[in-house]
């Protein structure tokens, strides 16, 4: 598993070996913090992003086995995931925001034509085998809606035929896959506090079946990590992600004379 720690003073990429039970190695060393560590599924390579001093970020590949760290693409505002084939990256641009893949051999860019006439796009995550891409519409006046969209020849298909899974007027966010594609993962702030929820998908055509039920609250000191520190790793039976201790100290002043 790569997380990001400011353990060594600097944000670096971390890497956990979860069955050995190993020692945390560090990953990246540098001046600037590093980001959104994202593995292969395969463990061989670990995709990351590099804050610049005007706001964007470098991503690079680091070879898990050889060592060494490749550029892929310079000046982005964030990146999201590899692709399911780990053939591309996904990531967004400074405005005006365009969703793109860069391939990660090539460095060629694509445009992801991932857009709304009205309402911004976030939070897109591509389906384990390819076919579908879950997102976030933030919705002027209304709150927030969570989408499927087919994906056909390499691109969702048009806002028209987008799938309205879930909508909330609270926050709504980050939305995940689970590894059979048949039950969307997200945070959803319905209950008055950030919390997990999922919705079940009909195998076949991905739209809902029944109810949205919750997966995990989080009403007490531990609570999700909020917007782009929020991250996860996901297995066959096991979920991992970072949680903010909000627990604090009360002191005791004794007032001084003067």
């Amino acid at each position: 598993m790569a997380y990001t720690s400011d353990r060594s003073g600097n944000f670096d990429i971390w890497l956990r070996d979860l069955e050995s039970g190993k020692d945390d190695t560090q990953i990246t060393v540098a001046d600037t913090p590093d980001s959104r560590g994202e593995i292969s599924d395969d463990g061989t390579r670990i995709a990351f992003r590099r804050a610049n001093p005007d706001g964007t970020g470098d991503v690079y590949i680091h070879d898990v086995r050889r060592g060494g760290e490749k550029l892929i693409i310079e000046g982005v505002i964030n990146y999201m995931d590899w692709t399911p084939d780990e053939k591309r990256l996904l990531f967004y641009t400074p405005p005006p925001l365009r969703w793109m893949t860069a391939d990660v051999e090539m460095r060629q860019l694509t445009e992801v034509a991932l857009s709304h006439p009205e309402y911004g796009v976030s939070n897109p995550r591509y389906s384990p085998d390819g076919d579908w891409l879950t997102f976030i519409l933030r919705v002027e006046g209304t709150g927030f809606q969570l989408l499927i969209s087919r994906v056909e020849g390499g691109q969702p298909m048009d806002h028209s035929r987008w799938l309205l899974i879930d909508e909330d007027e609270h926050r709504l966010g980050h939305p995940w896959w689970s590894p059979d594609a048949n039950t969307l993962y997200f945070l959803s702030e319905r209950d008055g506090s950030l919390c997990i929820w999922y919705q079940s998908l009909n195998r076949d055509t991905k739209r809902p079946e029944g109810p949205v039920e919750w997966l995990r609250h989080f009403h007490g000191r531990l609570r999700p990590s909020p917007g782009s520190a929020f991250g996860y790793a996901m297995t066959g039976d096991r979920l991992y992600l970072p949680l903010r201790d909000t627990r604090s100290n009360i002191w005791l002043a004794e007032p001084v004379e003067e």
